[in-house]
């Protein structure tokens, strides 16, 4: 048993360790004490290289489906907070505003996300390094809090131009076509 952890964390594909560790936990409780070369030897690549094809498919899965439900419900938080709205109306007057405009509230939910993670990696990879004073201080540059600020800004504009111009597609919406069609 001591060999099976042992092995697991030195691998270098996480698949590999998968299905070895799969191999080795569904045999039956008599055989647990050995480790027998054939777990990691017999038809690993095939198995292997499913299991990782199966990994990535359904990690992809869950991913792209997240955000695209994150951008479908962007606006819940605005529906409720500023149009008095209960949970289910919200949740509606959420996927409604998102409607037509699904795609690119997708790509800014991953642009946020993506870079909430880098805000929130700076400190944690100076702490590793020994620094945490300086993790502080880059955290509280302005570049830094204007992207970490910036992102419920920018998400209430968006609610506001939704609400306020619903006709309005992103296409056509330039800086001039609001200005003229605010006058």
């Amino acid at each position: 048993m001591g060999n099976i952890v042992s092995w697991a964390p030195s691998s270098s594909h996480p698949a590999l360790s998968f299905v070895v560790l799969a191999r080795a936990f569904a045999r039956p409780l008599r055989q647990l004490s050995s480790f027998p070369a054939e777990l990691y030897t017999r038809r690993i690549a095939p198995a292997s290289l499913t299991a990782a094809v199966a990994i990535l498919v359904g990690f992809g899965a869950l991913f792209f489906s997240g955000v695209c439900l994150a951008a479908c419900f962007l606006f819940v938080i605005f529906a409720v907070g500023v149009e008095d709205c209960g949970v289910r109306r919200a949740l509606t007057r959420s996927w409604q505003l998102s409607r037509g405009h699904r795609l690119r509230l997708g790509v800014f939910v991953l642009v946020v996300g993506i870079s909430g993670i880098l805000v929130a990696a700076v400190p944690a990879m100076f702490q590793l390094a020994g620094a945490v004073a300086l993790g502080d201080i880059v955290v509280a540059l302005p570049p830094t809090d204007l992207l970490y600020r910036g992102s419920p800004v920018a998400t209430g504009s968006i609610y506001t131009c939704l609400v306020q111009y619903p006709a309005l597609s992103w296409e056509s919406a330039d800086t001039q076509n609001i200005i003229m069609y605010n006058e």
